[in-house]
This record gives C-alpha cells, sequence and structure tokens, in this order.
C-alpha cells in the first residue's frame, strides 16, 4: 500500500499513545481528510473519460475539470494538440461541423464530430465553439463550447432581445486564465450592444448599435482592441471596444470572390485574410497593416502554389468537377490557416472533403494534406476517425 506523507499533528492522530494501534475512526479526522491530501492527487489518478463523467460529484471536482493547467498536468495524453481547427462546411441536409486535430505522437490527424443541430451561428476563438438556436419569440440559446474542457456553458438570456435573426456576434478571449475566460459581443441595430462577461456571468449594455445583419458563415478574430466579423458581405465588419464603434472596412482589393473563401484570422497582433481569385487561378493570404487609420491598406504576403491550386480546385479530375459545386474554406490556428475545399455532389447526392492545405503565416510554407473525410453519403464522418498526412 502506498504511503501518503502527512503533517505532524495529523500524523500523530493516526495511532494511539503506547503502541500505534489505530482506533476506531474518528468523525472529525476523516472528516477533514482533503485538508491534508490534495484531492487533485485523487482525481489524476481517474481514467479520463470516468473524471468527466464524475465531474459533478463535488465543486471542486468539477472546478478541476476547467483548469487546463491540471488537465495539461494530469492527463496530457487526451488535451487537443496545436494545431487544430474547427471546420464549417455544407453537408447533405446540414451543416458538418467538427474538430479536426493532429495527435503529438503519432502524427495523424482525428476528427470528431461537434453537435450544433439547429444553431444558425457557428464560429471558433481560441478553442471556444459558439453557436446558438432560435427560440420562440424570437428568443436564442446561446452556448459556448470548450474544446480544452469538453465542456458546455449556455448563456443566460441578454438584457435586450434583438429581432434580428443574423446579428453581429464576436469574443474576446483571455487565454491567461484557467479556464479561459470571455467577453461575447453581440450588435444589432434594433437593440444597444450587448457584452457577456463570462467571469460575472452576467450582460452588461453599450449605447453603439450596428447597422443591418450577418448574413451566413462566420470567422471572427481579436486584435488590438478590435473586433473582425468576416461573413458573406463586401465588406468586414468591426468594432471598436475601447470607442464602442461598429463600422466597416473594405477587404482586399484584388481577388476577393463572392463565391469562395472568406475568413479572417489574427496571430501576434496582426491581422490576416485569405482569398480566392478564379480568373488568375490563385489563393492570396494578405496582412491589414494599418487597421487603425482611416485608410486600411492590404498587402499580400504569400500566394499559394500553382499545382496545389489546381489540385485543390480538381482540375483535371476524371470525372470532372463543377467548381460551382465546391466551397473553399478556412480555418485557423495561431500562425496557421487550413484551407480545404468541400465538394457537393449533387448526382451522387453526397458530400466530401478530402482536399487540404495548410499555411504556415511564420514560414510561408504551403503543405498538401490528404484526409479522406468522404465521399460521405448516409454516414457523416465517425469520432475518433485517424488520417494520416500524405
Amino acid at each position: 500500500m502506498a504511503t501518503v506523507a502527512l503533517d505532524a499533528g495529523f500524523e500523530r492522530k493516526l495511532g494511539d499513545e503506547e503502541g500505534g494501534a489505530s482506533h476506531d475512526m474518528d468523525a472529525e479526522l476523516w472528516g477533514g481528510l482533503q485538508l491534508h491530501i490534495g484531492l487533485e492527487r485523487v482525481f489524476a489518478k481517474l481514467p479520463f473519460r470516468e473524471f468527466f463523467q464524475l465531474r459533478l460529484v463535488c465543486k471542486e471536482w468539477n472546478r478541476l475539470a476547467s483548469d487546463r493547467a491540471f488537465l495539461e498536468e494530469s492527463f496530457r495524453e487526451y488535451l487537443i494538440p496545436k494545431p487544430y481547427f474547427v471546420l464549417d462546411a455544407q453537408g447533405l441536409d446540414d451543416k458538418v461541423r467538427g474538430l479536426l486535430a493532429r495527435d503529438r505522437s503519432s502524427g495523424l490527424w482525428s476528427w470528431t464530430r461537434l453537435s450544433s443541430s439547429g444553431s444558425t451561428e457557428f464560429w471558433s476563438m481560441s478553442g471556444l465553439v459558439y453557436s446558438d438556436v432560435e427560440l420562440a419569440n424570437y428568443e436564442r440559446e446561446r452556448k459556448v463550447f470548450n474544446l480544452h474542457t469538453r465542456l458546455w456553458l449556455t448563456l443566460p438570456p441578454p438584457v435586450e432581445i434583438t429581432l434580428n435573426y443574423h446579428p453581429f456576434t464576436g469574443m474576446i478571449v483571455d487565454t491567461s486564465m484557467r479556464p479561459y475566460a470571455f467577453q461575447f459581443i453581440e450588435g444589432s441595430e434594433d437593440v444597444s450592444t450587448q457584452i457577456f462577461n463570462s467571469r460575472s456571468n452576467s450582460w452588461t449594455t453599450k449605447s453603439s448599435r450596428q447597422y443591418g445583419m450577418s448574413p451566413g458563415r462566420t470567422t471572427v478574430a481579436f486584435c488590438k482592441g478590435v473586433l473582425y466579423i468576416r461573413c458573406e458581405l463586401d465588406e468586414i465588419v468591426i468594432y471598436d471596444t475601447e470607442k464602442d464603434k461598429w463600422d466597416g472596412i473594405n477587404p482586399p482589393e484584388f481577388g476577393d470572390s463572392d463565391d469562395f473563401l472568406r475568413g479572417i484570422g489574427a496571430w501576434q497582433s496582426r491581422v490576416f485574410t485569405p482569398s480566392v481569385d478564379p480568373n488568375q487561378r490563385v489563393i492570396r493570404v494578405w496582412e491589414l497593416v494599418r487597421p487603425a487609420e482611416q485608410q486600411e491598406s492590404w498587402v499580400e504576403i504569400d500566394s499559394m502554389p500553382g499545382e496545389l491550386y489546381s489540385w485543390l480546385f480538381y482540375e483535371n479530375s476524371d470525372p470532372p468537377v463543377d467548381v460551382r459545386d465546391l466551397q473553399i474554406l478556412a480555418s485557423y490556428c495561431d500562425e496557421h490557416i487550413l484551407v480545404y475545399a468541400w465538394f457537393m455532389d449533387d448526382e451522387e447526392y453526397g458530400a466530401r472533403g478530402d482536399r487540404f492545405v495548410l499555411f504556415n503565416l511564420a514560414t510561408r510554407t504551403w503543405q498538401k494534406l490528404e484526409l479522406p473525410f468522404g465521399p460521405i453519403t448516409e454516414q457523416l464522418p465517425s469520432q475518433g476517425r485517424l488520417f494520416p498526412i500524405v
């Protein structure tokens, strides 16, 4: 039996004055056992799955289930390694949304589908995934899923209810805390800007209002006090958190296509966006170099090699692929941008995603990945599938 070092006063209570023989169990002594033995030492011995299944046993247990520092130390082999990417593509009758992560030891990629049934908004920042579902009387259920702790948080109703079907939404994530704290920001034209703080679990309102509504798929970035929201609009919507001001900036002047890739990301206090130019057959990556000035300026920092572009767009494939059936999408993780093609096959009533290109902003290198997610017909990608890097 393993021995546990206890403080001197506690250790003396375990034996009698003479021969050290134990007495009957002392309620006072054993009731305070957790004061002498750190519970995290016990919890860390549990299998990972059982640990999370039993997290509601006590408050301390539940707290540790959200403590990334504890999880990193105790269950490091189960944590999501970087880079990891949240995918959002069109399936047969619904969205195909999930997590693509690379295993540290094997170098294989695994796929886990994320539940988002009925949600109209879906995007992620720093491993926090936001989704919402429209309820009756214009109310919405707003939820945030923490990929690192595998826990859902349902936000309480805001102060005011917007009638907009797609309000503009974004998030500021504090990664210095464990678990991550965040502020969720929502802007509409009919109600004030509303901000939810996860620390206080409450909403506050600002005087500003945002015009219009978001028309569809959204990616979000935060940089130097400014929130960037990229969706299916001809401008990038921004919210200055210090000035409480909504505005819009133009995307890159050349190469932006209404039919394909529209996304935005931030790394090292810099803002990036990729774009597709089908006329010149090129995918470019741009950097916003003067985001604080009136006239923003985009600078091209790199472009995808021609052979990768041709492969990504299924050029010269047999049978041929109509580019109108392709979605070219992007996901971000630190210095990595994952550009991937999702193909909807109307004739076979199927969808597949098997062509991925990984771009590294730090090294300016492009990597071809072949991850066989399809063809997908009745069966969506199963959880835990591993795909080798090609």
